[in-house]
This record gives C-alpha cells, sequence and structure tokens, in this order.
C-alpha cells in the first residue's frame, strides 16, 4: 500500500519505557498496509538489531536480560575488590593495573549494553564520550598489565617499543575523545585490536 505519513521520532528523546534497549512507540491507530521509514546516524558505534515486540514482551525481556547483566557486573565489581586487596598485602604494580583495566571493561560494558545511560550517567550526550574514553583506557591498563606483569623479560625491545607506543596512543584518546568522541572510538577501535595482537606476541615472545 502506499506510504502513510508517521510522526516523527527522535532518538534523542527519552524512550517510552524505560529500557536499556532504546524503543520507540508506535502509533496505535494504524489500519491496513504502512510502510515505515527508519533514518539512523551516529557519532559513536552503531547496532540496529530492530525488532517489533509488544509493551509486555520489552518488559519481560528487560527483567530477564537485567538478571544477567546485574551477575556479570557484580562478578566484575568483585574482582576488581579481590585484585584490589592483592595489591594493597602485595604492593605488586601488576595488580593495581589490573584494577584500572577491569575498571574501564566495566565503562565500556555499561556504555555498550545501555545500562550506563539508564542508571549511571544518564543523559545521552555522554555515552558519546564514555564509549572512546573507556575503549582507550580498556587499551592503555591491558598493555600496562601486561608490561608489568611480564617484567620486560623474554620480550624483544622492538615489540617493547610497539606497547609503549601503542599504550601512548590509547592514553592520548583520554582528550581527543572530548574534541572529537566520533573519531575516537574509530580509534579506540583500532587500538583495541593493534593492543590484542601486540599483548599476545608479547606473551608468546616471553613464553
Amino acid at each position: 500500500g502506499p506510504a502513510a505519513a508517521l510522526p516523527v521520532v527522535d532518538g534523542r528523546a527519552r524512550s517510552p519505557i524505560r529500557s536499556h534497549h532504546v524503543n520507540f512507540a508506535l502509533p496505535v491507530d494504524m489500519p491496513g498496509e504502512r510502510m515505515l521509514v527508519l533514518r539512523v546516524s551516529s557519532s559513536t558505534s552503531l547496532q540496529i538489531p530492530l525488532e517489533l515486540w509488544s509493551r509486555d514482551y520489552l518488559t519481560g525481556r528487560q527483567n530477564t536480560e537485567t538478571l544477567f547483566w546485574g551477575l556479570y557486573f557484580g562478578v566484575m565489581l568483585a574482582l576488581i575488590a579481590y585484585n584490589f586487596f592483592l595489591y594493597l598485602s602485595m604492593r605488586d604494580g601488576a595488580y593495581l593495573c589490573y584494577v584500572f583495566y577491569l575498571v574501564s571493561i566495566v565503562g565500556l560494558m555499561l556504555s555498550l549494553s545501555g545500562f550506563g545511560l539508564l542508571h549511571v550517567w544518564n543523559a545521552p550526550v555522554w555515552s558519546r564520550y564514555v564509549l572512546p574514553l573507556a575503549s582507550g583506557l580498556t587499551s592503555f591498563w591491558a598493555i600496562m598489565f601486561a608490561l608489568s606483569f611480564l617484567h620486560g623479560n623474554g620480550i624483544h625491545p622492538g615489540l617493547r617499543l610497539l606497547l609503549q607506543l601503542v599504550a601512548a596512543a590509547s592514553l592520548a584518546l583520554v582528550p581527543y575523545a572530548f574534541v572529537q568522541p566520533g573519531q575516537g572510538a574509530l580509534a579506540a577501535g583500532l587500538l583495541a585490536v593493534v593492543s590484542v595482537a601486540l599483548i599476545i606476541a608479547a606473551g608468546l615472545n616471553a613464553l
């Protein structure tokens, strides 16, 4: 049938149902066939798993997902506390780097899951900055943990220099993300891939 004009829905507005899922209420009086046109843009990461759900299904699914995410964040907070106490008792810098790495991971997952916007910062604009910030800090602290844990033993000097350069670039994303959050998110993703590859290479080299 012919396309019907529907009210424009702005994703920056508050969702009809308070949820970590971005949701939009469709008009209830829509007889016959209708064509829905979706235009999406984002300055950070973009995921569009679009589905039509009833209000009851959204509420039920949210309750189930909240339970699993709550368990995940609970385990992460327990790991942070445990490793922090290990650092206090052993004074090994590797444990402190691991604590900051876990904190960065929590910030990243809060941003990606939508629970950060729902329960922590409660302002959509902050999601633009938290994603590149948390991603850049995750790469930085992962490299610092690897360097501290391996103590530089058995790592080729060139590989160690590469790790230090990528760590410096990841840390530089912190101020850059406030200026260009969109490009910062892209750069953080690329640095994360490079960081993982270098850390694995350093571990194998040390082994």
